[in-house]
């Protein structure tokens, strides 16, 4: 007869190809179903020391978090070792927390592991990517008709403009993750698109909107007619903020319709910002 400790024994996923550990849970857990019609939910609990027989289930669909006594307990029911835990316990920390700040620290931790680099080799260069303002403006000046991937002719085009060592990084980070790409001897913006569907690609991004408005904020000294800077304040109901977010993702598809579709050369890049937020706390929210 076979005990639960061996259930658990027959096959151990690599963890380090995981950027969510709730998925990391639903895996192995599916996997350890398939192999013995025995393995469940409450063995699963058991094995880790939880009291109810769901509560690793609920872990997994999100509806409750992990501890730090949790992480320890599931990371021994799992028999990792102690690289495997060190990485399991940032890892539930990275996908538990909620601040920025929080999540690129947690982030960056990842990243530290060769392990998480030898597993997902791109991953370090996407989040770079989005993390320098300038790395995206760049790959967009490559559609301008007078663009030169000179990092000299890049640094002073950019406004405010750049080191000429952070352009040639960028220039060499462009290429490699293929936004970059050459034709016919010049430099074109490729249609090479980056997932940001996963958690470590969403820090990234966040950290390119904070960017991003930042830069929004700097252009209020900029001359009136090489900017424009409006906004609204508005009291709505909850239905009428759902569909206004509707409405920015329509207009944001209108305006990249307009200009695939228009025959006029591109000589400048624009930020175009969308921000729509809660100034006030709802009925619900207030205690």
């Amino acid at each position: 007869m076979t005990d639960d400790n061996s259930i658990v024994k027959t096959k151990k996923y690599d963890i380090f190809k995981y950027t969510n550990y709730r998925s990391f849970l639903r895996d192995v857990y599916t996997f350890k179903r398939k192999g013995s019609s025995r393995f469940s939910f409450r063995i699963f609990s058991r094995l880790a020391g939880f009291k109810s027989p769901n509560f690793l289930k609920l872990i997994i669909d999100g509806e409750r978090n992990l501890s730090l006594d949790g992480i320890y307990k599931v990371a021994s029911a799992l028999q990792l070792n102690t690289r495997e835990k060190e990485y399991f316990e940032i890892l539930v920390q990275f996908n538990q927390v909620q601040k920025s700040s929080e999540k690129n620290y947690y982030c960056k931790r990842l990243e530290s592991f060769r392990e998480f680099k030898k597993v997902q080799p791109l991953k370090k260069e996407q989040l770079d990517y989005f993390s320098k303002w300038y790395n995206v403006t760049i790959r967009e000046l490559a559609n301008t008709c007078d663009f030169r991937p000179d990092p000299v002719w890049v640094a002073k085009r950019l406004r405010p403009p750049i080191k000429i060592k952070d352009a040639h990084e960028a220039l060499v980070l462009l290429k490699k993750l293929g936004l970059l790409k050459e034709m016919n001897g010049k430099f074109v913006q490729s249609n090479t698109h980056l997932s940001t569907d996963g958690e470590v690609d969403s820090v990234g991004v966040l950290n390119f909107h904070k960017e991003m408005i930042l830069r929004g904020a700097e252009a209020l000294d900029m001359p009136s007619d090489i900017r424009d800077v409006s906004s609204l304040t508005l009291a709505i109901s909850e239905h009428q903020f759902n569909d206004l977010r509707q409405k920015i993702y329509q207009f944001y598809s209108q305006i990249q319709g307009w200009l695939e579709s228009s025959k006029q050369p591109s000589d400048r890049v624009c930020q175009l910002n969308f921000q729509l937020f809660h100034l006030t706390q709802t009925n619900k929210e207030v205690v």
